[in-house]
C-alpha cells in the first residue's frame, strides 16, 4: 500500500472536517479502504506533535526538561499510530452491537476523522479540551452519516459506552483512574 501526501489536500480536508463536518462525512462515506484516512492520520499526528513540541517550550506550559521533551512528543506519536487501529477495532465492535454492518475500514475512517481536532491541538490545555469535546460531536455526527443509525440510537450507543467505561475504570485496580470517575 503506497501512501501519498499533498499538503494542500491535507489542509483542505482538515478545514472541511472542522468547519463543514456534515458535508465532509457525506463525501467521506464514499471513501473505500483505509489508505486515505491512514495517510491523513499520519500527517495529522505529525503536525499535532510539532504543535505540541512548540507549545511545550512556551513558559506557560512548564515543559519537561531535555530528553523528556522529545519523549513527551515522539512517544505519543508512535503509540498514537498503533492505538488508532486498536481504538478503531473497539469502535467497530461496539457499533456492530448497535446494528452496524460496515467493515473495519469505516470504523477506522470514523475514528481518524473525528479525532482531527484533538490530534491537532493535543497538549494545549484549554484548546485541547475544547477540541476533545468537538471531536465527540464529530464522532456522533460521523456515526450518524456513516452508519445511518439515527441521532437517538447513536447517542444511546455512546452514552452506554461512556457508562460502561466509567464503571470499569471506577472499579479498576488503578487508583488514579478510579479517582477520576468516582
Amino acid at each position: 500500500m503506497e501512501l501519498t501526501f499533498d499538503i494542500r489536500d491535507w489542509w483542505a480536508k482538515t478545514q472541511e472536517i472542522i468547519l463543514r463536518p456534515g458535508k465532509f462525512f457525506v463525501r467521506a462515506k464514499k471513501e473505500k479502504g483505509i489508505k486515505a484516512s491512514l495517510s491523513f492520520f499520519l500527517t495529522l499526528s505529525l503536525v499535532g506533535a510539532a504543535i505540541q513540541l512548540v507549545a511545550s517550550f512556551l513558559p506557560v506550559f512548564a515543559p519537561p526538561a531535555g530528553l523528556n521533551t522529545i519523549l513527551f512528543v515522539v512517544f505519543p506519536y508512535i503509540i498514537g499510530i498503533v492505538s488508532s487501529f486498536a481504538m478503531a477495532f473497539f469502535l467497530h465492535l461496539w457499533l456492530k452491537v448497535f446494528g452496524s454492518k460496515d467493515s473495519f475500514d469505516k470504523a477506522y475512517q470514523l475514528f481518524v476523522y473525528s479525532s482531527t481536532p484533538g490530534l491537532l491541538l493535543r497538549g494545549i490545555p484549554i484548546a485541547g479540551l475544547a477540541a476533545g469535546f468537538y471531536g465527540l460531536y464529530l464522532l456522533i455526527l460521523g456515526t450518524e452519516v456513516f452508519y445511518g443509525l439515527g441521532r437517538k440510537r447513536t447517542l444511546l450507543a455512546y452514552v452506554i459506552l461512556f457508562l460502561f467505561v466509567a464503571i470499569i475504570l471506577t472499579n479498576s485496580k488503578f487508583p488514579f483512574l478510579s479517582r477520576i470517575f468516582s
